[in-house]
């Protein structure tokens, strides 16, 4: 039986691919742009505490505490601050613009939380799940799975899939899945936002290198096997990682 894909079908999911990994690259470093921004500022601001005239003022606003009713409200604590503690914030502010240019640096422990992680999340795990289908396109063109399997497995789920490609290398203990398998997960959580998953969507930095580093290691064993002639999809992820650590770490 012929295959039913034929090459515009390894063109599609080879540009579906190249989309997705610059797509979720960009976010990052969107993503630790905002977070440096805050975590200078919140250096500057732990020095700004309300005097007894602003915890006066506050009191008497009456800012309603309940959820329903404080997002009703248009009363906020920034409304009800002495013009002195209003200046401090501003100040902090100020001084936050001029050391974001000093403080380049993250610390590997920190946990983005940042809504944009969203974006990088489901657009890594569409990299990866778009590679694995061309894999096991390949597969099947090469006739390591015939048209039955191909079918069956196409359909499921793409963790078993992985597994089923990787179960050699698994069996060997010559790679690891348990980040890919967080990455997806926290991608079904992006999916599926209730919120019960938003509090879960935070992601730890160290994590995410991890994750990348995993997906390295999968994607070459891809690479090892299709000997395609073309740029290398494990060597755009080493250089977007290495180009974001780099510049963030």
């Amino acid at each position: 039986m012929e295959n039913r894909f034929k090459i515009d079908s390894f063109e599609k999911l080879t540009k579906a691919a190249n989309f997705y990994l610059e797509e979720s690259f960009k976010y990052v470093n969107d993503i630790l742009t905002e977070d440096l921004k805050k975590l200078v500022i919140i250096e500057q601001l732990k020095d700004v505490k309300f005097n007894d005239e602003d915890k006066k003022l506050i009191e008497e606003a009456n800012i309603p505490v309940g959820s329903i009713d404080f997002l009703r409200s248009e009363k906020r604590i920034i409304h009800f601050l002495t013009v002195e503690t209003l200046n401090k914030i501003l100040n902090a502010h100020e001084v936050n613009i001029k050391l974001q240019s000093e403080r380049k640096k993250i610390p590997k422990s920190h946990i983005i939380e940042n809504i944009q992680i969203l974006g990088h999340i489901v657009n890594l795990a569409l990299f990866i799940e778009v590679l694995t289908n061309r894999h096991l396109l390949f597969l099947n063109h090469t006739g390591n799975i015939d048209n039955f399997i191909y079918n069956q497995l196409s359909e499921g789920k793409i963790l078993n899939i992985i597994i089923f490609i990787c179960r050699p290398e698994i069996e060997a203990n010559s790679i690891k899945l348990d980040y890919i398998k967080h990455l997806f997960s926290y991608r079904n959580k992006a999916v599926h936002h209730t919120p019960k998953n938003s509090k879960e969507l935070s992601v730890k930095v160290s994590d995410l290198i991890k994750i990348l580093n995993q997906v390295i290691k999968l994607i070459e064993l891809y690479e090892k096997r299709e000997k395609f002639s073309e740029y290398k999809f494990s060597r755009k992820v080493i250089f977007e990682k290495e180009h974001f650590m780099d510049k963030w770490f």
